[in-house]
Formats: C-alpha cells, structure tokens, sequence
C-alpha cells in the first residue's frame, strides 16, 4: 500500500487531512495518506490511492511510514500529548531525509499567549523552525464551520464568548493552500508562516449574515461562560 515517493497527509479521518488529500488527488499528486488502523489502510489506499501505517503515539511505526517522504501535513489533537507526537515525528522527518513540513498550528500572532492549545502549537513550532527541516505553518482563524458544531446557536441566538470582532476561514481554503504547498514545496514556501482570517465580523454582524442566508432571526449574545477561555488573538477548535 506504499507508493514509491511520495507526500504524506495525516488526519484524514478528520475533516481537514480528509479535505488535504481529496485536493492532492484531483490535482494528481503523488501522496500517501497515514492511519494508525490497520483496518483502515486497504480502504483509504483504495480511495486516495496510497496508504501507510503510522500511529502518532508510538515512534517506532515512523521510520517505515516515513521511506522516500519528501513532505508531510502535519496535524495532531488537541491533548497534550501533541507535544511528544509532534518532535518525535518532526526528529524522525530528519532522520528519514523528509525535506519539508507543512503543520496546521493555529491563529496566534502574539508571543506570550497564555491559552493553553495556543501554548502548545507555539512549543511545536519553535522547536520546527529549529529542527533543520523546512517548514511551513498554516495559522487559521476561526473555521466557518464552527457553527454547525462547537459553537452554540439555538433557537435563533448565538452565543459567543467575545463581543469583540472575530476573524473566520473555511476548512476548503486551508486545506487547498495546504495542497499547493505541499506540492510546490520548500522551495516556494520554506520558512513561511501563513495566515488565514477572511472575513472578519462582529457577533452581531455574523447574526445579520445569518439572518440574510436563511431568513430566520438571529441575535448574538455573550456567554459569560467562555470568558475565562477566551484565546488571545483570536483562535480555532479542532476540527
């Protein structure tokens, strides 16, 4: 189920990795996609084209996955346990010759942030930047489809917790700037950090454009629960 050479998606069972690799395949890249069920890998080689074992959370699958890798999208959960997945597969990327990481982090650009995931995206990064690897990091705000999951909106409120102006993107434009990169390589995009915020709108200009696109009434609220977890900066949720 492995290909020759070729690029390397993780998280493909997930929404954006999913979203990556279906834009390698329509541009016909060479790739693999990676799965830590077996299972799994017959079916995903069979729609992606390749397939490679590798579970995050033991090193010793890296070598093997990591054979004729010129490039990887990097993305792990949100636990800490990031942290060793990362430099472990960021220290075999090295070992094995794979020349560029492309890591989906996340939208801080101030250097003392404090929120926890912001933290941790921070530490996997510098630790990137000095790894001798090419990198490259993919910075989105707030993911559009957020509201149809994490955040709350019910019975025509939607509750956020800033009153302050958030900035949002969609998965199917990080997911096809990740593809370019990926497929352009380190040449073009080595030592890049990349931001992505595309409209950026107040809780109640978001109640507004949803009001407009469905014809129901919406009103934003502030829910004083997320308060003490509100990110600085701006951020995103896993998806």
């Amino acid at each position: 189920m492995n290909s020759s050479s070729s690029l390397l998606v993780l998280g493909v069972t997930g929404q954006v990795g999913k979203l990556v690799a279906n834009n390698l395949k329509r541009t016909g890249a060479n790739f693999s996609v990676g799965s830590r069920r077996k299972a799994n890998l017959e079916e995903l080689a069979d729609h992606f084209g390749a397939s490679r074992f590798i579970d995050l959370d033991d090193p010793r699958t890296f070598d093997e996955a990591l054979k004729n890798i010129p490039g990887i999208f990097l993305i792990t959960g949100y636990t800490v346990d990031m942290l060793v997945q990362s430099k472990s597969l960021i220290d075999a990327a090295k070992r094995n010759g794979v020349n560029h990481i492309v890591h989906l982090g996340v939208f801080s650009r101030e250097h003392d942030a404090y929120a926890t995931v912001f933290a941790w995206h921070q530490m996997i990064e510098a630790y990137l930047r000095d790894s001798g690897v090419a990198w490259t990091n993919l910075h989105p705000n707030m993911f559009m489809q957020n509201f149809l999951s994490v955040w709350s909106i019910k019975g025509g409120l939607y509750s956020v917790y800033t009153s302050k102006p958030i900035g949002f993107t969609a998965l199917e434009d990080v997911a096809e700037a990740a593809a370019v990169i990926l497929k352009e390589g380190p040449g073009k995009h080595g030592g890049r950090d990349y931001w992505f915020s595309a409209d950026v709108l107040t809780p109640h200009r978001v109640a507004e454009a949803l009001t407009a696109a469905t014809g129901r009434k919406f009103t934003a609220a502030l829910a004083l629960v997320f308060l003490a977890y509100a990110p600085v900066g701006g951020g995103r949720n896993c998806v």
